[in-house]
């Protein structure tokens, strides 16, 4: 019988985000080997259980949300029903760290490490003690970049712990056809005209550093922005775009399914990245958009942001928080082609070498079927 896996996450797919992805990417890469079990919140108070291709998906009723936090009570129930031999803990998710703690401390634990907490001083000083209690009791700690273990401050000093594993994507995914072209250009001529378009993908949320997106729109004559995603600033950056005379050309088109990410992006010039803090750990939008042949702007964090996008290798960088520098960089690619094209080009042959689904799944399949092994008994029930 194959050893179970329960992977924990704050939510999981058609929700749109970074650790959405990845736990669905972590799940597809485990499930010929092992007995996969996913365990999120659902949006409101009522659960599902639903089987997806070759694993199974547990959506836990959330009662309440604090501090960005949503409480799904069932999830103490399930764990030890389910008596998984490994726990794999999406953090930072203090819920999940809490249930792990009460439920399945004598099993196997793999964290993924995505970022440190930013900008929730009270939440944070309650939970990195009791997160680095976690890690100290870990097998191991999986990050995308040696860069983000060494910038963290949430993170004990734990070196031999460590596995570098960086994010993967499937190419066979972001495979181009005429009817998404056709969309594309379509939804890029009702939306800009002629004009050029600078996209950004991902969640409306502070360290993101979409104000400094907007103002760098905003100083580009002709240049026009389709911002993807929802979060909690979308009001206050739309009132921003029409504050400095940018509304027109700033589309906020909300959340989207994959496919629709895949139209934006090919009807967009480039990619931005404005991101503001080291919250920012890697961005795996910029893979998705290297497969499609898309340049990068990206900031300059000492983060695996910049694993990914080189400077005039794959992409541009400027320094945070900086919209005038953000703009110039922007500016340089709408208007040279052939820029584009270079930057692009080099970009996907850098994603598929560094950052496939084949190197993702061989080296977590690697990492749990070393612990699998680990395991005294097999699981029952």
């Amino acid at each position: 019988m194959p050893k179970r896996v329960i992977i924990l996450a704050k939510f999981f797919p058609p929700e749109l985000g970074g650790m959405e992805t990845y736990a669905l990417a972590l799940a597809n890469a485990l499930k010929n080997d092992f007995d996969v079990h996913v365990l999120v919140h659902a949006r409101g108070a009522f659960g599902s259980d639903e089987t997806w291709d070759g694993f199974r998906v547990r959506r836990c009723g959330t009662w309440i949300y604090a501090l960005s936090q949503p409480f799904s009570p069932s999830m103490l129930v399930e764990i030890p029903r389910l008596k998984p031999d490994i726990v794999h803990l999406n953090a930072p998710n203090a819920f999940a760290n809490l249930c792990w703690a009460l439920t399945a401390r004598d099993r196997k634990l793999v964290i993924t490490h995505h970022a440190d907490v930013s900008g929730r001083a009270i939440a944070k000083r309650f939970y990195t003690p009791f997160y680095r209690r976690a890690v100290m009791a870990s097998s191991n700690v999986v990050v995308f970049s040696r860069k983000n273990a060494r910038l963290s401050v949430d993170l004990p000093q734990i070196d031999e712990k460590l596995v570098e594993i960086p994010h993967g994507i499937d190419p066979e995914l972001w495979q181009i056809d005429d009817d998404l072209l056709r969309e594309a250009a379509a939804l890029r001529q009702q939306l800009a005209g002629g004009s050029p378009v600078a996209s950004f993908i991902g969640r409306l949320i502070g360290y993101k550093g979409l104000d400094v997106l907007v103002r760098a729109i905003a100083q580009i004559a002709d240049g026009h922005a389709f911002i993807v995603g929802q979060g909690p600033l979308r009001g206050g950056l739309e009132e921003l775009a029409h504050g400095i005379g940018a509304g027109d050309r700033i589309h906020f088109l909300g959340g989207v399914d994959e496919r629709t990410k895949r139209i934006v992006l090919l009807a967009s010039d480039l990619l931005v990245l404005p991101s503001v803090s080291t919250a920012e750990a890697f961005g795996i939008v910029q893979v998705e958009a290297q497969f499609l042949g898309l340049p990068i702007v990206a900031s300059t964090l000492p983060s695996g942001v910049t694993d990914v996008t080189v400077n005039e290798e794959t992409g541009l960088l400027v320094p945070p928080h900086d919209n005038a520098a953000l703009a110039r960089a922007i500016q340089r690619l709408f208007g040279d082609e052939a820029l584009r094209t270079r930057l692009g080009a080099a970009g996907r042959q850098r994603a598929l070498d560094k950052f496939s689904s084949t190197a993702f799944n061989n080296a977590y399949r690697a990492l749990f079927q070393r612990l699998a092994s680990e395991v005294k008994a097999p699981s029952s029930g």
